[in-house]
């Protein structure tokens, strides 16, 4: 069964803060875009196999029962709603930034 992934407002600005750094700070749109697609092709895949990533066993996530899926340098935190079968991603942190 097949899941619809949602992103935050937090997320969605995580995500767009990671573009630019790329895109701009880096200098590298290229990379940038090519970064894009693998988070897409990543995205989707989790849609159709949301448990595929363990389970946060750290809090605060731990209580909301808070999974996250590595995409190169990048851990993206969600929750899996099984009633209205929906992905939300929360957070995309760096792998270097506190997630606490």
């Amino acid at each position: 069964m097949i899941f619809e992934v949602h992103l935050s407002a937090v997320a969605q600005g995580d995500l767009d803060g990671i573009f630019d750094y790329i895109a701009i700070t880096l200098a590298s749109p290229k990379a940038a875009i090519d970064w894009m697609d693998k988070v897409l092709e990543s995205l989707n895949c989790l849609a159709e196999f949301p448990e595929m990533y363990a389970q946060c066993q750290d809090e605060p996530w731990l209580l909301r029962n808070v999974r996250f899926m590595p995409v190169d340098n990048y851990k993206f935190f969600y929750h899996i709603d099984y009633n209205t079968k929906k992905i939300v991603v929360l957070r995309i942190l760096s792998f270097r930034q506190n997630i606490l």
